[in-house]
């Protein structure tokens, strides 16, 4: 969970990481050999994106008593 804004940078760090990585991969690799490495990172996009949503979707005052 995102605490505070470091946190969500680190976070939108990581995203941007995730999709270079499956963005190169794609190219890569075959369709079946893609699926199968993709899987892994694609859930850990949509965890880290979900997190993203979540801290920004709070205002700051809800945050600082977190």
């Amino acid at each position: 969970m995102i605490q505070n804004d470091e946190q969500l940078r680190e976070a939108q760090f990581d995203v941007q990481k995730l999709w270079r990585i499956l963005e190169e991969a794609r190219q890569a690799h075959a369709a079946r050999d893609y699926e199968i490495l993709a899987t892994p990172h694609l859930q850990r996009l949509r965890e880290r994106q979900q997190e993203i949503l979540e801290y920004l979707s709070t205002t700051s005052d809800e945050t600082a008593f977190a």
